[in-house]
């Protein structure tokens, strides 16, 4: 890598658009229907959801944009704002770990409002060229930016810029170089918002996209340079500001979640799992739980004794009471769970504790080890990767999967929007699949 880092990640965005390969594009039709089967269904799903979605999407036209999920029409801008609100509202939405960032919930809301004239074949080029940007600006950042910021918020906004550049420019060197500029004097994100009882993580994406979109925007009125904007506004955030080689395209490498929970907590979760297949286990004489993890997985996900849903989602205890109870973990086990004394008793016999071994191998990895104490008796399991990880396998199954058992909460519009962008050629114009 040169000295000027954005011209080096612009080189990245370029060629990620222009050299594609069946699997990359295979890879970002996933992505989209991923993106699209949680955010259509997060209203039915999450109703608060749909009050904020409505508010960021600055609803009430006769024309305009229709918003999945709650079929109000708005501005491209306020439906990027919503879209990206709901894609993130279930924390069901995917996550790029070498970017330690939720890509789908801040590039593809942009896509399908801004490029609607678009042919299906340059949708999937700007979706892959937009994980591209968000592989190589999430770990230039890295590890010691996201111990104290939102990655998806803050280098997410960085994503949003180059996105919205390409669905309107194409990869145009220049203005990509400019916004990225422009951007970095922007972005925000404290991880704080992640430990309040209200819907207020949610909004990371949307700031990332609003962000974008102003970046954009100013680039495309004056695409002048700012040299060392981008390193220094990693440096004032804590980052890592060091450049890394990736063998492979980010859209590639993207994981998927299959459990509607903070992604640090699913390899705990699955661990449970094993354990309950393998163990008739009684939750009533469980004596102790005690969980080895990486760092950030207590740091984020290490609420004790959560009071909302939004905190439940965020709780490794709660996650692990709630598996052990009721055999599963999903949107109804999670709410219902909320106020059971059985609960309430399991949360309080977890143990987090952290493995510095664990933490090292973090991101690549994201260990955890479950040991459950029943009568003296001890019973183990590891898991090292998440379910949808793509060091897993190839993740288009679950996806689909996933995607379907999701339409039971969308409208009939979305549902055959859905049924389209799973089957769409690559000739289709995006505003005849979404309309």
């Amino acid at each position: 890598m040169g000295k000027d880092v954005v011209a080096d990640i612009v080189d990245k965005i370029i060629e990620a658009y222009n050299e594609l390969g069946r699997q990359e594009l295979e890879a970002a039709r996933t992505a989209l229907i991923d993106t699209y089967a949680v955010m259509a269904a997060a209203p039915r799903v999450y109703k608060k959801a749909s009050l904020y979605a409505m508010r960021l999407g600055e609803t009430g036209r006769k024309e305009g944009i229709r918003i999945p999920g709650l079929g109000h029409m708005s501005t491209p801008r306020g439906a990027s704002a919503a879209m990206a609100f709901l894609s993130h509202s279930l924390e069901y939405d995917d996550w790029l770990a070498e970017a330690l960032i939720h890509v789908g919930s801040v590039s593809i809301p942009i896509i399908l409002a801004y490029g609607r004239e678009r042919q299906m074949s340059e949708i999937l080029k700007t979706i892959i060229a937009s994980y591209e940007a968000a592989l190589y600006l999430g770990s230039y950042y890295g590890r010691s930016h996201y111990t104290y910021w939102h990655s998806t918020s803050s280098t997410g906004a960085l994503v949003a810029a180059i996105t919205y550049i390409l669905v309107r420019h194409g990869p145009q060197r220049k203005l990509l170089e400019s916004t990225l500029d422009i951007a970095s004097a922007y972005i925000g994100g404290l991880w704080t918002i992640n430990n309040s009882q209200a819907l207020y993580k949610p909004l990371s994406p949307t700031n990332a996209v609003l962000t974008g979109l102003l970046a954009g925007a100013a680039a495309e009125t004056e695409p002048a340079r700012i040299p060392g904007a981008l390193h220094e506004s990693c440096r004032l955030l804590r980052g890592e500001c060091t450049m890394k080689s990736f063998e492979k395209r980010g859209i590639v490498l993207n994981g998927y979640k299959l459990y509607p929970t903070c992604r640090h907590s699913h390899t705990t979760i699955e661990a449970v799992e094993k354990i309950l297949e393998k163990t008739q286990v009684y939750p009533d004489g469980i004596q102790e739980i005690k969980v080895r993890l990486f760092k950030e997985a207590i740091n984020v996900a290490g609420k004790q004794d959560p009071v909302s849903v939004e905190e439940a989602r965020f709780s490794i205890p709660h996650l692990i009471a709630t598996m052990l109870v009721h055999r599963s973990v999903d949107f109804e086990t999670i709410s219902k769970s909320l106020n059971d004394p059985r609960i309430k008793s399991l949360r309080r016999k977890v143990v987090l504790v952290e493995d510095k071994d664990y933490t090292a191998r973090y991101p690549e990895e994201q260990p955890s080890t479950v040991t459950i104490k029943i009568r003296n008796k001890e019973y183990s399991e590891t898991v090292l990767h998440p379910k949808g990880d793509p060091r897993r396998g190839d993740n288009i199954l679950g996806v689909l999967h996933k995607a379907r058992s999701l339409k039971k909460y969308m409208t009939p519009i979305d549902q055959a929007v859905l049924d389209k962008l799973i089957d769409a050629e690559p000739d289709m114009i995006l505003a005849e699949i979404l309309e």
